[in-house]
């Protein structure tokens, strides 16, 4: 990536729902060092005029379409926080404009889709990264550390919780044509999270997914069997309609010395010693659940390397 002369990114938000106000507001206004929130973009005008009031725009920063926003404001990056099922024509969009992008995942649905979005952002010579925030959790980051060196044999993962029953109708992520289902809006963080830790990227797939119990177009049970790319394996069970107290999420990956387990997407980390035969914390779950929700979960690491690194 070349090195630019900006002191400061000009930023436009595309999406200023939920994940905006939990994760990515207080991230943004912990970072202004790097980067200035110049425009907002959201059809739904109390999310519009809420994000603008936070963040001390006038309503000639505040749009309704992307493309008036990515036509009137001079920017640096956008940042596209919508539903899945957006995504496609809104990176494109940003592409067309020539603007560096951060999307929030997945990036699209279809690998046809990936493809023109690929060859949009080469065309115009400018970067597109999609948000991987767990990966900057306190748990996750320990665990890349010690897994510097590290040639793991095999992984688990865990992801089980009970959403609420019956599915609500308007949530889009019981959708299968809005992007929704256990794979694209859950498990999607447990593989970039085990293919880190495994230190190798996924190369064949077996796996099965279904809707088992909700009746909806979505999937909400996934079972999968990963093989890596130097020929480890790894193997996955993501639901929503398996109730567990507090739910599960971990990830347990195995050494030939020592072991580690990732819980919470990285919240906790403890380590398992062949000699001394017993699991110790590494990182206590209960130091991280008392920071930001933004640091917890990642949202304010990742997009300080991603601001720093488009400076």
């Amino acid at each position: 990536m070349m090195t630019s002369s900006k002191t400061k990114l000009r930023v436009g938000l595309i999406g200023c729902g939920g994940i905006f106000r939990l994760s990515h507001l207080p991230s943004y206004q912990a970072l202004t060092h790097l980067a200035s929130i110049v425009a907002v973009c959201d059809p739904y005008d109390p999310n519009r005029i809420e994000a603008g009031t936070s963040l001390g725009l006038d309503a000639g920063a505040c749009f309704k379409d992307p493309g008036a926003m990515l036509r009137e404001m001079a920017l640096d990056v956008c940042v596209i926080a919508t539903p899945h099922h957006l995504h496609r024509e809104q990176l494109l969009a940003v592409a067309q404009a020539g603007v560096d992008c951060i999307c929030e995942k997945p990036l699209v649905l279809e690998n046809g889709d990936l493809l023109d979005v690929e060859a949009a952002f080469r065309a115009a010579g400018k970067d597109c990264s999609v948000v991987h925030n767990y990966l900057y959790t306190s748990g996750m980051q320990a665990a890349l550390a010690e897994l510097q060196g590290e040639t793991p044999y095999f992984a688990q993962t865990r992801a089980v919780f009970s959403k609420a029953f019956p599915a609500p109708l308007n949530d889009w992520r019981f959708d299968r044509s809005a992007g929704g289902g256990a794979l694209n809006d859950t498990c999607y963080h447990e593989i970039y999270l085990t293919e880190a830790l495994m230190r190798s990227p996924v190369s064949e797939v077996q796996a099965r997914v279904q809707s088992a119990r909700f009746g909806r177009s979505a999937d909400d049970l996934v079972e999968i069997q990963f093989t890596h790319a130097n020929g480890r394996g790894s193997n996955f069970i993501v639901g929503w309609c398996l109730p567990s107290p507090g739910g599960e999420h971990f990830i347990t990956v195995y050494g030939d010395d020592r072991s580690w387990r990732v819980a919470g997407r990285g919240r906790g980390l403890t380590r398992f010693d062949r000699i001394e035969g017993s699991w110790q914390d590494v990182v206590s779950t209960k130091e991280s659940e008392a920071q930001p929700r933004q640091v917890m979960h990642g949202h304010f690491g990742f997009f300080e390397a991603a601001f720093g690194a488009l400076l």
